[in-house]
């Protein structure tokens, strides 16, 4: 399975930006991490009980880190 090119960035960025040096940088990569997690999961044509249970979870995850970006950069 071929990843995508705004995936793999995920995994470049890294590198780049750590939670101590950019802390809204690290966010921001977590915010997408669990966008491509739920995404995922979402373009599932056939789903399990399994999968959408993962499913939730990784939409609960990216709506709490949206709600916590949200709050920061109004702050």
């Amino acid at each position: 399975m071929l990843m995508s090119l705004h995936q793999m960035i995920i995994f470049a960025a890294q590198n780049v930006l750590k939670q101590a040096s950019s802390g809204l940088g690290y966010l921001l990569l977590r915010c997408i991490r669990h966008y491509i997690d739920f995404d995922m999961y979402a373009a599932l044509e056939v789903h399990t009980e399994d999968t959408i249970s993962a499913g939730r979870q990784a939409l609960s995850e990216f709506s709490m880190l949206m709600d916590v970006s949200s709050m920061l950069y109004c702050m």
